[in-house]
């Protein structure tokens, strides 16, 4: 009787194994086509300072610390962010950025202005600033308003 059971048993398991491998997967078989892009980070450095983390970390930065200008990816050009023009003098000593304006910051705190540049690129230049780009920040003598 146990070889009958035992045969059995043999039949019944690789009927089992055979409908499984023949059964198409939902998830394999219908590939979807989503927009959407998922971001994965070991972590950043720290949470708030953007003065303080190396160049990788300001990924982190990009949904709420808008910059002045940016680089198309593309082009390599220098493109529009905040400011809306810019120039250099003509010993590309000091460089002159048109500000766009009626930029919103979040959550009603006011609007962005010149006085907001000035407060963000002095903390880059301050001597405690640990940011990759921080000695070269350093080297700026003054960042004002005119």
């Amino acid at each position: 009787m146990k070889p009958r059971f035992v045969s059995l048993v043999l039949k019944l398991l690789v009927a089992v194994a055979l409908i499984q491998w023949t059964t198409p997967t939902p998830g394999l078989a219908q590939a979807t086509k989503t927009d959407r892009l998922v971001f994965a980070s070991a972590g950043f450095s720290e949470s708030n300072r953007f003065w303080m983390v190396a160049r990788p970390d300001h990924l982190q930065y990009d949904p709420f610390l808008e910059t002045l200008l940016e680089v198309d990816p593309k082009s390599g050009e220098y493109t529009p962010r905040l400011a809306e023009k810019w120039y250099p003098s003509s010993d590309y000593k000091e460089w002159t950025f048109i500000l766009r304006k009626g930029i919103p910051f979040h959550f009603g705190f006011g609007q962005f202005t010149a006085k907001d540049v000035v407060h963000s690129h002095s903390l880059m230049m301050r001597q405690e600033a640990t940011a990759t780009l921080a000695g070269f920040w350093r080297q700026v003598e003054e960042v004002k308003i005119v």
